[in-house]
């Protein structure tokens, strides 16, 4: 019976054309129902397997998606042949999605549990076009103390490892690398996105030559009290970026708005940057 209910839930989720009260409805189905891991198609590309206790395979399972609009903007801006740096690849959304199209992508994980999930599902697909690193990207190479965060319940969430500590949890140490570092030998790089728990301006400040060489597509989740943990801010990546030529915009329902962070200050966003093109 759970298994069936949960067919009539994600059915309606993913095609009824009534949007509102659709999140609260997989939020209570997930209390409802008991644990589970199930494999599952994910963007309509690509096999996941999912564990439906965590927050965010849930929302991949009951959505078919998680974030749909950095989703498009990455079927939008990739093809065959292009090369894409997933920092902070968790178990794998976005990279599956890059190999899916016939991309290159190298992945950055630090977490071990996230890293071993992400192979499998490399497996499940046959992906052979996904390079894992398991570290810690940064704006130097060593190490440092990780914490994965260790939470039960509806608050049960993979991607909350960080360079901090937050909540529940266990500390291990792990590889530090730079993306110019790391990449040093690939002949291009079209895209970066950058979702790493406030580490993110640490993730540009290692990438520079990256930057000034290739001009990628970057992406990055900015959120100021995260990077506030770190000694950063989102000014700090927005400077980082401006200093390399780029123009950046947020990324939101409604598609691209331009952004002044001199009359509106940025606590959290998902920032989209581009090199401007010659015309």
């Amino acid at each position: 019976m759970p298994g069936l209910l949960r067919s009539i839930v994600r059915s309606y989720v993913r095609h009824s054309p009534i949007e509102k009260g659709k999140y609260h409805v997989v939020q209570a189905m997930r209390r409802i129902d008991p644990p589970k891991k199930v494999v599952s198609l994910v963007a309509g590309r690509y096999l996941m397997e999912l564990d439906l206790s965590e927050y965010l395979q849930g929302q991949l399972y009951y959505f078919g998606y998680f974030e749909k609009e950095l989703t498009r903007l990455i079927e939008a801006s990739l093809q065959p042949g292009s090369v894409m740096v997933d920092a902070g690849a968790n178990i794998g959304t976005f990279s599956l999605l890059a190999a899916s199209l016939g991309a290159t992508c190298h992945a950055f994980e630090a977490a071990p549990d996230n890293c071993a999930a992400l192979r499998r599902n490399m497996a499940l697909n046959q992906f052979t076009s996904i390079e894992v690193h398991e570290c810690a990207l940064s704006d130097h190479s060593g190490e440092a103390t990780f914490y994965l965060y260790e939470e039960t319940g509806e608050r049960n969430m993979c991607g909350q490892n960080a360079l901090f500590k937050r909540g529940h949890g266990r500390e291990i140490r792990e590889p530090t690398a730079t993306l110019d570092s790391a990449l040093s030998d690939l002949p291009r790089i079209d895209f970066i996105k950058s979702d790493v728990e406030g580490a993110d301006f640490l993730v540009l400040r290692g990438a520079r030559g990256i930057l000034d060489k290739f001009h990628p597509l970057v992406v990055v989740e900015a959120a100021e009290e995260l990077a506030s943990k770190l000694g950063g801010s989102v000014q700090d990546i927005l400077k980082i970026l401006g200093e390399h030529g780029y123009r950046v915009s947020e990324l939101t329902r409604s598609g691209l708005v331009p952004i002044d962070p001199s009359t509106r200050p940025i606590e959290f966003a998902t920032l989209v940057a581009r090199f401007p093109r010659p015309s």
